[in-house]
């Protein structure tokens, strides 16, 4: 990966329990070698891919056992939902814009019950 990227790429992997066994680094671009709990690896793909702007690879391998290493973050990143069949306004885009990533605009047809952005403010919505 572009070693500009390295300390987003070290807490993802940290906080999901992994550990760092070997670094390399050649001109702009680092090698990093981890052991990681199979379960922390769930989700870290994309998690990776959007912490690097997609300018990275990941391979796996599966190695040993070892002991319990304690709790994985749980997923904070939820969807928010259209309450309304119609128009999307600009009013309602306005106020959910700071709390994830819309996948609508102004004007787009909504229906209720459609997913219209990822949240991802932890302890925001209920």
């Amino acid at each position: 990966m572009p070693s500009n990227n390295i300390g987003p790429v070290m807490q993802l992997v940290l906080e999901r329990r992994g550990e760092c066994l070997k670094m390399d680094s050649h001109g702009d671009q680092t090698n990093l070698e981890f052991t990681i709990p199979a379960r922390g690896l769930i989700g870290l793909r994309t998690r990776l891919l959007n912490a690097t702007q997609a300018r990275r690879s990941c391979t796996t391998t599966s190695t040993t056992t070892s002991p319990h290493k304690g709790a994985i973050p749980v997923r904070v990143n939820g969807v928010m939902v259209s309450t309304e069949t119609g128009k999307a306004t600009g009013h309602a885009i306005e106020n959910l814009q700071d709390r994830g990533i819309l996948f609508v605009a102004p004007m787009d047809s909504v229906y209720e019950g459609q997913v219209v952005g990822e949240h991802c403010r932890d302890n925001d919505l209920r």
